[in-house]
């Protein structure tokens, strides 16, 4: 049970390390879109302000073709009057003499003023706004927590620590209730084998190892039967001639020439000869059979044993 909670709570952190993933990939992208260089918006026809100039602007050429249009048609009528009026005295119509003239001539000066002072104000003004608009550089607002989205998180992060402090307080008290656990459980070792592959793996080999002993034994004793015989058909060849020179040596027997003498001494060293080859042939049999024995041995510890 304990295991499967630890499962569970291990695929939650990792599927929520994958949203968290996906969604700081996401935020990454958008900001390094929103990081481009800035572009001023400074065309209007698209808005309000640009729809109603061009309103404007047609309305006034739509004025401006009327106007001309009716004074077309009056100074025709006009230029018609003059023409059948002939000699008619002209009236003065000219009042630039007059006190209406000179006011009117001085509305128009101060309108011409005020119109070039107002042109020049607007033109300091817009020189004002093109240099404050060049200056000011292009802020991204990299902050998401006045946003729905940074509302969110801040909801998920503290539903998120409240969980992790829960989880962390479950784990505290299994931690203490498995040391207490642990603490009281004696410790009981095993040891019997009889229930497990070694064991069988150790009757496997104790089986050969009794056989090949009994079969090293026996050809040992096979061999040893053959040395025996072999010293038994060396030694009285040797002991009679040992004992023919010794009773030669004491006087005992009757004279012994010097070419049985020399027989007899080279006889001896023949029968010691023989002797020795025999034990040097014995101790060449046991040394090989033992070191065969060991060889073999150590083949079958280094081999891959049966468990079965």
């Amino acid at each position: 049970m304990e295991v499967a909670v630890a499962k569970e709570h291990l695929e939650r952190k990792n599927t929520e390390a994958a949203t968290l993933k996906r969604q700081n990939t996401a935020v990454s992208a958008r900001l390094k879109a929103s990081s481009s260089t800035a572009v001023v918006d400074n065309d209007i026809m698209d808005e309000a302000a640009g729809q109603a100039r061009i309103a404007a602007a047609a309305a006034s050429e739509e004025r401006r073709k009327n106007e001309q249009t009716f004074m077309q048609k009056r100074n025709k009528d006009m230029r018609d009057r003059v023409r059948r009026a002939g000699s008619i005295a002209r009236s003065d119509d000219n009042i630039d003499d007059e006190a209406a003239g000179i006011a009117r001539i001085a509305m128009r000066e101060a309108s011409l003023a005020r119109r070039a002072a107002e042109r020049k104000e607007l033109a300091r003004a817009n020189a004002a706004q093109r240099a404050v608009l060049a200056a000011t550089q292009a802020v991204t607002d990299f902050s998401i927590d006045d946003d729905e989205a940074g509302r969110y998180r801040a909801v998920k992060a503290d539903e998120a620590r409240v969980r992790r402090e829960r989880e962390a307080e479950q784990l505290k008290q299994h931690a203490l209730s498995t040391r207490a656990r642990i603490l009281a459980v004696k410790a009981v070792t095993d040891v019997d084998l009889t229930d497990e592959a070694t064991h069988r793996w150790r009757l496997e080999l104790a089986t050969a190892s009794a056989a090949q002993q009994l079969e090293n034994r026996e050809r040992l004793a096979q061999k040893n039967a053959q040395m025996r015989r072999a010293l038994a058909s060396a030694r009285p060849r040797a002991l009679e001639r040992a004992c023919t020179m010794h009773k030669a040596e004491a006087g005992l027997a009757s004279h012994v020439s010097e070419q049985a003498m020399v027989e007899s001494l080279a006889a001896v060293a023949a029968a010691k000869l023989e002797v020795a080859k025999a034990k040097e042939l014995l101790r060449t049999s046991l040394l090989s059979d033992q070191t065969r024995i060991w060889s073999e041995a150590y083949a079958r510890r280094a081999a891959p044993a049966s468990l079965w």
